[in-house]
């Protein structure tokens, strides 16, 4: 053995020394991250997409609903209110959600949406419960990423068929129709032999479920085909009917369409299953339709010309279980039939969201029907002559998260087909935030939402393909339309589905709007200034795709005129000039094909040429995480995904008092690092989902609050102070934030309404305990005097501690002030002071 030399071993020693010590840290980061908190601050305004539903027939006031990326909700009282049973699994992208009407405890769940939508997320497989939702197990197909549709067997509940879709951006073998005839311990496949074509829908005949019926689908997602796949239909996909529950399949034909169909859904007559209909896709407008048969699938007639649009995103078609001759069709509008489908018209929907995909109809009272859509759950009770909107579930699809210096500083984003929303933080009444808190700021799909840093009273805000308004609450609420427009005979210009905005660091005066070339302007919108050539790799030749677009821009925090650019086909560019001339990076980013989507830039807080950037390359069928830092300008760039899990990641941010501490929002939750990416820790934290889908992380510079902005289930806030500080004692307490001291206002509530959370009423108390010092101790409250007014006992246990005074003393609250607060452990002490404040609100129509 070579002996090392003394210089040599110092080095040694010292970099083990240095490893032990990161090690050391990192354990006592992760353990402070299980001490935090999350609350829903909403809002429920905007709902979500409901995707399926899955009723216990037996009792109807007991239902469940699929959200595509919020998770599955269960009811019992009729859908008065609703709470969360599956945040604990690895997905909250479901479709599927189905229950056995012989054994209502068994619950299935299948993850990943079906419907493919360009932001639809994806998922592990399957789930079963058998104690009615209060716990899962995993049921396996972890790889079909997209389940369609589970049918249970009517009276032996561990014969199961799942259709499943399969990847939606590559190829991969586990997909079709599967099924399992024990209960999920193993599952044959029945139906799809290839890797690109995936099962749709399986339906099951009411009275015999040996009889099934099953559509095959071929489809194909890529970056840049915009609203459908860039494949719908293909070899393999069609429509099939099995006699003998799968062993044996025949093609329907006999008037059915017998070609290459894309998206086809059946409903079997409840009452006489001879009666069969199917909603068909197809490739061509004479096969598009609605079909019928009358002798269980045997011979088809076509009976009109529905089309769905797009065809991809609806399929459901119910039959009322009472009469063969009313049916539903989602699609946009709701549309029905009372001749068998002879003739269509649309369902009454006054005050009804738009976008089906769900829809049950009670066999005993075919007046009572609950509808899911693109807006959440629905109720008539009188056959659709009115509604009911359950709004009381944040299952807003927030795309982007922005802020502003109010006080309390105000929340903003836009969602998924829902338009954009602006809400408090938090209120001064004795309930929480109400969904009347929330005001909407722009329409369509929205997306960026950014206030005036100096004027919360102006806010902009984005939609799909670069539309962008711009507000001043203080002078009235109609929007100025800003977006930059071409000058007659200059090419159109080209903008993202969701379109990057950024107010500058250095002037709020400064936007900049990203296209295919980068916008500035230097007047808050009203005129705009192209600063770069094109930075995307261009529209390919004889393409009409959507895309090829800016999706990520970033200001040096640090110095004002260098900037980032990334696009959606793979393009990264920095200029340090203002714009003058760019400098493309690319080929410097190290592992990874050039073809990501540039999903977030965060440009560092304390060094110009550093910057962090974050690929998604989930459209590239490859869902690991990216994340890459640069500290050269990206003439070099350093993976430092470290241990994160696999997972696709959206968004990236640092912390502005603590280099090492960063951020990511991924499509399986929350994570943090404090050594620079080398270790990351999960945000599994009470309130919120575990791997709830993130698209975007704020961090709010005053109040040091980290903001997230889900893709399913709206905004939740964290306070992540005591990330940001660094524990020097066994036993320590962390700064504390002022305490506002207010009467809390009586606000008349609706026990089924939703109210988002406010943080506990006054002074918010953080202190960690080692496990060195775990025994009982106690805080003191003391005014500037030196009287005792609180004294908190807190327990012998390690960990971060989160202890709240009620600013009570004696008889009534006490008067504003400085007051100090010492933790005491043993032998060990440490005071902070704390400040107690009287609201100063600053909300809009009020300038700071």
């Amino acid at each position: 053995m070579k002996t090392l030399t003394c210089r040599s071993a110092f080095v040694v020693c010292a970099v083990m020394a240095i490893a032990a010590a990161t090690a050391q840290s990192s354990t006592v980061f992760g353990e402070m991250i299980r001490g935090l908190s999350a609350r829903s601050i909403g809002p429920a305004n905007p709902s979500g997409r409901i995707v399926e539903l899955a009723v216990v027939e037996s009792n109807p006031s007991t239902f469940y609903f699929a959200a595509a990326n919020g998770g599955v909700w269960k009811t019992v009282d009729g859908g008065k209110t609703f709470a969360p049973i599956f945040d604990d699994y690895s997905a909250v992208g479901v479709c599927s959600v189905a229950v056995s009407q012989s054994n209502p405890d068994i619950v299935w769940v299948g993850t990943g949406e079906g419907n493919i939508i360009r932001s639809g997320s994806w998922g592990s497989g399957v789930y079963k419960s058998v104690d009615g939702g209060k716990s899962f197990q995993h049921m396996g197909l972890r790889e079909s990423r997209q389940n369609a549709r589970i049918v249970i067997h009517p009276t032996n509940p561990d014969i199961v068929y799942v259709a499943a879709l399969g990847h939606a951006w590559g190829p991969n073998s586990e997909r079709g129709l599967y099924k399992t005839d024990n209960g999920g311990q193993t599952w044959t496949k029945l139906l799809g032999d290839e890797e690109n074509t995936g099962c749709i829908e399986v339906t099951m005949d009411s009275q015999n479920p040996d009889i099934l019926y099953a559509s095959l689908y071929h489809y194909r997602r890529d970056a840049f085909s915009g609203t459908s796949p860039r494949i719908e239909w293909g070899p393999g996909s069609g429509c099939f009917r099995t006699e003998d529950a799968g062993k044996n399949w025949t093609r329907l034909s006999n008037g059915f369409p017998d070609g290459e169909l894309g998206r086809v859904g059946f409903a079997v007559y409840r009452k006489d299953p001879n009666v069969v209909y199917a909603v068909v896709q197809a490739p061509t407008r004479q096969e598009t339709g609605t079909y019928r048969s009358n002798d269980r699938g045997k011979t088809w007639e076509k009976v009109n010309d529905f089309q769905a649009n797009p065809p991809f995103f609806y399929g459901q078609i119910r039959v009322d279980p009472n009469d063969p001759e009313t049916i539903f069709l989602c699609n946009v509008q709701l549309t029905w039939s009372t001749d068998g489908g002879k003739t269509l018209q649309p369902v009454q929907q006054r005050g009804v969201h738009e976008d089906h995909h769900a829809l049950w109809i009670n066999p005993a009272d075919s007046n009572h029907i609950i509808l899911g859509n693109d807006g959440g759950i629905y109720i008539t009770t009188d056959r659709a002559q009115s509604w009911t909107w359950v709004a009381n579930s944040p299952l807003g699809q927030f795309y982007a998260v922005g802020y502003d210096m109010a006080t309390p500083y105000n929340v903003m984003g836009g969602v998924q087909d829902n338009g954009s929303w602006h809400g408090p933080s938090r209120t001064y009444n004795s309930v929480g935030i109400q969904n009347s808190d929330w005001r909407r700021v722009g329409g369509g799909d929205g997306f960026y939402v950014w206030a005036d840093p100096t004027d919360h009273n102006i806010v902009y805000s984005e939609s799909q393909y670069g539309v962008l308004r711009r507000y001043n609450f203080a002078e009235s609420n109609q929007a100025k339309n800003i977006q930059p427009r071409p000058a007659t005979g200059e090419a159109r210009y080209r903008f993202n589905w969701n379109t990057p905005l950024l107010i500058s660091y250095h002037d709020p005066a400064t936007l900049y709007f990203g296209g295919h070339v980068l916008f500035r302007s230097k007047d808050r919108g009203d005129t705009w200034e192209t600063i770069s050539e094109d930075l995307t790799r261009g529209m390919p030749e004889g393409r009409n795709d959507t895309g090829h677009t800016i999706t990520a821009i970033d200001e040096s925090k640090v110095k004002q005129g260098v900037i980032w650019v990334g696009t959606d086909d793979g393009r990264l560019h920095v200029t340090l000039d203002d714009g003058q001339s760019w400098t493309e990076v690319t080929d410097n980013i190290p592992g990874i094909p050039n073809d990501g989507w540039f999903s977030r830039v965060e440009t560092s807080h304390f060094d110009e040429a550093t910057a962090f950037i974050a690929v998604d390359r989930h459209r590239n069928n490859d869902v690991y995480p990216h994340i890459f830092r640069t500290t050269d300008y990206g003439k070099s760039f350093t993976r430092i995904t470290g241990d994160l899990p696999m997972a696709n990641v959206h968004s990236v941010r640092q912390s502005s008092k603590n280099s090492n501490l960063l951020f990511a929002g991924t499509e399986r939750g929350v994570y943090a690092t404090n050594n620079g990416g080398v270790n990351w820790h999960h945000f599994v934290l009470s309130g919120m989902p575990r791997h709830a889908i993130v698209h975007d992380i704020q961090i709010h510079p005053r109040e040091r609050e980290l903001i997230v902005a889900t893709h399913g289930r709206s905004f939740y806030i964290i306070d992540i102070a005591p990330l940001e500080e660094s524990v020097t004692s066994d036993a320590y307490l962390f700064h504390i934030k002022p305490a506002v001291s207010f009467d809390p206002a009586d606000v008349d509530t609706d026990p089924t309404s939703f109210f988002g959370e406010n943080p506990p009423y006054g002074a918010i108390i953080h202190f960690w305990i080692s496990p060195s010092a775990s025994e009982p101790g106690h805080l003191i409250i003391k005014d500037a005097l030196g009287v005792e007014l609180r004294k908190i006992d807190i327990p012998a246990k390690s960990g971060l501690h989160t202890a709240v005074w009620d600013l009570v003393h004696g008889e009534g609250r006490v008067a504003p002030g400085e007051y100090t607060v010492t933790l005491v452990v043993g032998d060990r002490a440490s005071t902070r002071t704390v400040s107690v404040v009287k609201p100063k609100p600053t909300g809009l129509h009020e300038r700071q």
